[in-house]
């Protein structure tokens, strides 16, 4: 009875082997199961093992089925509105008025920092006035005589 198992276990190795490089068989991933750019990867040598689909950043499902956008959670800031540009293109954050940054991070304008007709700009470092003619200061806040040249606050 043991010499028939074995006799049978080889049988089956050697059909198996004969039969994998046939037409009509191969892989579970010949059907092209992965979807959005997804990669498959047979589980073995013919479909009945199945197989596992390795997806690409911001998409999900055992097929890659489910695109996640990226602005899924919304990283823009200071009411900015975000805008997906594609799979696997990063989004792009579009501000309001006075608020600038990749993500709408600088809002260092929004009070009107800047006096006299002083125009505000946003930067990283916080904020920076272009002061009007005859006008100087951190916030354009020192008038400057033009004939003498001093400035007052």
């Amino acid at each position: 009875m043991e010499t028939t198992r074995f006799a049978f276990c080889i049988l089956l190795v050697s059909l198996v082997g004969l039969t994998s490089g046939l037409p009509g068989t191969g892989t579970a991933c010949d059907s092209h199961p992965c979807m959005n750019g997804g990669t498959c990867s047979p589980n073995g040598p013919d479909p009945s093992y199945g197989y596992e689909c390795y997806c690409p950043e911001h998409v999900i499902g055992l097929n890659c089925q489910d695109v996640q956008h990226q602005c899924d959670g919304n990283p823009c800031m200071n009411g900015g509105t975000c805008d997906a540009t594609g799979v696997t293109e990063p989004y792009v954050c579009r501000c309001p008025p006075n608020i600038e940054g990749d993500r709408c991070q600088y809002a260092f304008c929004l009070d009107d920092p800047c006096l006299n007709g002083g125009t505000c700009y946003n930067s990283a470092q916080g904020f920076w006035c272009m002061c009007p003619f005859l006008y100087q200061g951190e916030h354009c806040e020192q008038h400057c005589d033009p004939i003498t040249g001093e400035c007052t606050a």
